[in-house]
This record gives C-alpha cells, sequence and structure tokens, in this order.
C-alpha cells in the first residue's frame, strides 16, 4: 500500500457508496479544467517522495498535499456519477536499460504539457511536446520515424486525440499511441494501444508508455 492511500484510510476518505449529484453536462469543461491542475500536484507530490529520504520530515507534508489533492478528486468523481478512486498502489515502471524511449506528446494544458514531458524526462526518455494536435501532426510528417510513440490528450483544442491517432497512423501505420484522459471509454480503447487515466503520477505514465511501445515490438 502507498503512503497516500495509508493517509486516505486513516482520514477516512473510503468511498462510503452513498449516492452524489451528477455534473451538468455544461460543467464537464470545468471537470475536465480540474482534473488538469490535479494531475501535476499529484505527479510532482510522488517525485518528491521518490527523491526524499525515508527519515525526511518533509515526507509528512508531502504525503498530506497528496491526501488533500485525492479528496479534491474524489469529489470531482462523485459529482460526476462515476466510481470514486482511492489511489492504489501504481504500476512499478523502472527504466530499462538502452536507449530512451522518444516520445511525442501532446497536450494542450500548459501546466499539463510541462508537467508530462518533466516526468517523463525524469523516467529518461527524449520528449518532444506540443500544445495542438496541427503542429504535432506537421512534426510527425517530417520526421515520422524520429519518435517511438505519441502521447496525447483526448480532448484537444483543434481535434480529438482519437482523430489525431488516425491521422498519424495514416503517416505511419504502426506508430504506438498512448491517450490521456479523466474519462476513459470504449471508443479509446479502439484506438489507442495503452490509457492512462487522469490524474496520474510518473510510474504510471511511464508504464503506459512502455506498455504502448511493447504492443507494437
Amino acid at each position: 500500500m502507498s503512503e497516500a492511500a495509508a493517509a486516505l484510510g486513516a482520514a477516512g476518505l473510503e468511498p462510503d457508496g452513498g449516492e452524489s449529484p451528477r455534473l451538468p453536462a455544461g460543467s464537464r469543461a470545468l471537470g475536465h479544467e480540474l482534473l488538469n491542475a490535479l494531475t501535476p500536484l499529484l505527479g510532482y507530490c510522488e517525485m518528491a517522495l521518490e527523491s526524499l529520504q525515508p527519515d525526511d520530515p518533509a515526507r509528512v507534508h508531502v504525503t498530506r498535499a497528496r491526501v488533500a489533492a485525492y479528496r479534491a478528486l474524489d469529489a470531482i468523481r462523485r459529482l460526476r456519477d462515476e466510481r470514486p478512486g482511492t489511489p492504489t498502489e501504481p504500476p512499478r515502471g523502472t527504466r530499462s536499460p538502452g536507449a530512451p524511449i522518444r516520445v511525442l506528446l501532446v497536450e494542450d494544458d500548459p501546466a499539463m504539457v510541462a508537467f508530462a514531458a518533466a516526468i517523463l524526462r525524469h523516467r529518461g526518455h527524449e520528449v518532444h511536446a506540443e500544445q495542438a494536435a496541427a503542429p504535432a501532426l506537421a512534426a510527425f510528417r517530417s520526421r515520422p520515424c524520429a519518435f517511438d510513440v505519441v502521447v496525447t490528450d483526448r480532448l484537444l483544442g483543434d481535434m480529438t486525440g482519437e482523430r489525431l491517432a488516425r491521422e498519424l497512423r495514416q503517416v505511419r501505420p504502426e506508430v504506438p499511441i498512448v491517450l490521456m484522459s479523466g474519462a476513459p471509454d470504449d471508443d479509446a480503447c479502439l484506438v489507442a494501444d495503452a490509457f492512462v487515466g487522469k490524474p496520474f503520477d510518473a510510474r504510471e505514465l511511464d508504464a503506459a508508455v512502455r506498455r504502448a511501445v511493447e504492443a507494437r515490438a
């Protein structure tokens, strides 16, 4: 069990199974923005916990920050009438020997793209980041073999992640695709080799990237 999960249990934040109001359709964009805000917070907390010594007193404060962020996440999921998610032990992805994975990252939220690029580089990967589908497509078309995997948000300003995946595969059919989103569904699974739900941490994103690459190996 992770430190955050243990702290949540101690704080009595387990889902109670009660009924929750559904988020109105007009407010779903707000839920998306909140998930984009929470994901870097949770991820940077995870990175801090990985770098701190076990007896460092700062671990207590970082873990409390994670608990507060997970409380907010639980509230968002209740409003959206989704299954509330207490954090579980994330996949234990570690960097394997050899060349780094070359990632084309596409995310229109500035904080999210900075965070995702930071954690991918922290895991030893090379990252080319774009904040819209059009420049990402242009970069891919100019150098289709320069990227080992594409990691894209599902809701971009100029097109969906699913459409971007199909456009990319018109250029290079075997390119691995990872979709990021706070709301997965069956359509995402049809075009993606791996899916990572927001919020995610460094290990979860790294594991999704590796799954996608291995699926196309």
